[in-house]
């Protein structure tokens, strides 16, 4: 017998049967679940309670009209915002000591006094030939480029570093080193050009007449409302050309006209005689 040739997948021995509960007790234990709830306490401890009297203590912290605290915390505010309004101020004035210019551009003066108290000091005491103008000071252009005064009397320098008037009138003249670098033909301060003011003022005004009746002409042709020509000649021309016209109407209709035919004729059958004025 082939079939007892086969091994056997069965195990041997007696089946063990595992311990399954039955299937209506399963359903039994989740309706139960499903309807049972949780005591309060458990409940009230894992959710926060927000009233309506905590959020009242909230918006009454701040008043919008005082623009204060009133729950006693306006003091340490106000330090706080002291001490963040001073940390931004010294952070940007360390900035702007290290970037920017040491002096200012239209007083000349220097923008942190305190810092180069020391320096000064030290140039005081070392005497009057610690002073003298510098080379970087004697190769400048002898007038300061925003005020057009003289370095001897407007300079950053101190009064007994200045250049004098006696030293600058030996200084050659700059030379023009390119195009953009040729002094200006109108002066920044009083607005008025400096050689021949009146005659190029005139000149510009004229300029911006003639471009301005161009530019009129240039999009002002024909007047839609008025139905006439904005330049009078032009119109006039246009009338003596349609007068010409109206009197040449009733000659051009005339020679439109047939011949009559030979019947009505009298026979000729030729052209029909002028018209007569």
């Amino acid at each position: 017998d082939e079939s007892a040739e086969l091994p056997s997948r069965m195990p041997a021995g007696p089946m063990i049967q595992p311990d399954v509960p039955a299937w209506g007790a399963m359903l039994k234990e989740y309706e139960a679940g499903r309807k049972a709830q949780p005591p309060l306490e458990a409940y009230e401890q894992g959710r926060a309670r927000v009233t309506h009297a905590s959020k009242h203590a909230e918006q009454a912290r701040y008043n919008p009209l005082l623009q204060t605290f009133t729950d006693g915390s306006e003091a340490s505010v106000r330090e706080q915002e002291v001490t963040m309004v001073t940390r931004h101020l010294n952070r940007a004035r360390d900035r702007q000591t290290s970037l920017e210019s040491e002096f200012d551009l239209l007083t000349l003066r220097s923008k942190h006094p305190g810092l180069s108290s020391t320096s000064s000091t030290a140039t005081s005491t070392a005497g009057s030939d610690a002073l003298q103008p510098t080379s970087a000071a004697r190769r400048e252009l002898p007038y300061n480029i925003l005020s057009g005064v003289s370095v001897a009397h407007h300079s950053y320098l101190p009064p007994a570093a200045r250049p004098t008037d006696a030293e600058l009138v030996g200084e050659p003249k700059p030379k023009l080193q390119t195009a953009t670098s040729r002094p200006r033909e109108h002066d920044l301060l009083s607005g008025r050009y400096v050689r021949g003011h009146e005659e190029r003022t005139a000149a510009d005004k004229a300029r911006e007449r003639r471009r301005a009746a161009h530019s009129f002409w240039e999009t002002h042709d024909y007047d839609p409302l008025k139905c006439e020509f904005y330049n009078p000649h032009k119109e006039a021309r246009l009338r003596e050309r349609e007068a010409a016209a109206l009197a040449e109407q009733p000659h051009k209709s005339y020679r439109r006209l047939a011949p009559p035919p030979p019947k009505k004729g009298g026979g000729g059958g030729g052209p029909l005689p002028p018209l007569a004025e």
